[in-house]
């Protein structure tokens, strides 16, 4: 534990300093940019391919989500959509709270570069953390619920809820790692612009060209050798 920075951090509040000293905790949430992309990455073990395979497919899938990047970047916003397989829930913009390590794993199932910002700001915007129930309480939210509108307070607490069904208690269903927010309004990039960004060491310059010359973009690949 760093405890000087902890003990520092209580200058700012208690709950600063509490929270500082909580290393599975984020002020940040993290938006990956290309699902598709890292299809065939996400099946690499059941497909039994080899280390260059990888590394192969891995270089594939960063160029296709660098391309979708530029698409954000140059449009300056990102936009909501339905959760894929739900379009019963309103469109939405999903992100995760997770930690360094946490953010190398995300990356590996939800694409390579993604957009970082603070929980305060999207909180002001509206965006808000998902909950984790059982079928039943989820049941009921969406029998009352399904289908209604983001306007509306049944409509959100439908589009926050997920399953958690753990193991021994049946069909397994647990997302809680995801630690998931989500956003049902797009986030405009100009008037809430990230904390930074993350990108894959090979795309670091290319991606700071593309968003703003002092912008802060962390090389993905420097976390994972540096023990992140």
């Amino acid at each position: 534990m760093t405890l000087i920075h902890g003990i520092a951090a209580f200058a700012s509040g208690g709950v600063e300093g509490i929270q500082s000293t909580q290393r599975d905790w984020s002020p940040y949430v993290a938006h990956f940019t290309s699902y598709r992309a890292m299809h065939q990455i996400r099946n690499a073990i059941a497909s039994n391919l080899n280390p260059i395979e990888v590394a192969d497919l891995l270089e594939e899938a960063d160029a296709e989500s660098f391309g979708v990047m530029e698409a954000i970047l140059e449009e300056a916003i990102l936009r909501t959509n339905h959760p894929a397989g739900h379009n019963d829930i309103p469109p939405c913009l999903c992100l995760s709270e997770c930690t360094l390590p946490g953010l190398i794993s995300m990356s590996e199932r939800y694409g390579r570069f993604g957009f970082v910002f603070r929980k305060s700001d999207l909180f002001a915007l509206g965006a808000r953390p998902c909950i984790y129930l059982d079928r039943d309480v989820y049941g009921l939210i969406a029998n009352n619920w399904r289908g209604e509108p983001s306007s509306t307070i049944g409509g959100r607490l439908w589009g926050l809820s997920n399953v958690y069904c753990p193991p021994n208690s049946g069909q397994i269903q647990d997302y809680t790692h995801e630690r998931e927010w989500r956003s049902f309004s797009p986030i405009n990039l100009a008037s809430t612009p990230p904390c930074f960004m993350v990108a894959p060491d090979a795309y670091v310059t290319r991606s700071r060209d593309l968003w703003r010359s002092d912008g802060l973009v962390f090389p993905l690949d420097v976390l994972y050798k540096w023990g992140a």
